[in-house]
């Protein structure tokens, strides 16, 4: 009886203060403006590369998850059994613009590796 209690009790403030740390972390960035810096993208000599070419099937694919699209810039993504998102596009939108810019138009480039494709 008394272990059962101690459990519960012990469970109880963890929950709690799991809660308070992530309420805390939200109150933190809600505050202070998100800026993702630049990282460098490790080279590898295993890599094929060519022109972005318009209507052209890609993907990228393991074992559980999957990202499937156009070369243009309309992809979905799963995880699976689940379809997490379909007819995905990347867009930014500039604080004082009036519009949304479609990142597709900007895409030249696709580089595949054994761990990542990229459109530098």
């Amino acid at each position: 009886m008394f272990n059962k209690t101690l459990r519960v009790l012990i469970q109880t403030i963890l929950l709690q203060l799991l809660f308070f740390t992530v309420t805390a972390q939200t109150n933190a960035q809600a505050q202070a403006p998100f800026h993702l810096g630049k990282f460098v993208i490790p080279t590898n000599p295993i890599e094929i590369s060519r022109n972005v070419r318009q209507g052209i099937y890609f993907d990228a694919a393991g074992r559980r998850s999957a990202i499937l699209g156009i070369e243009e810039g309309r992809f979905e993504a799963w995880v699976y059994p689940l379809k997490l998102f379909h007819d995905c596009r990347l867009m930014v939108s500039i604080e004082g613009g009036d519009a949304n810019i479609d990142l597709s138009a900007y895409a030249k480039r696709i580089t595949a590796t054994p761990e990542s494709v990229n459109m530098p």
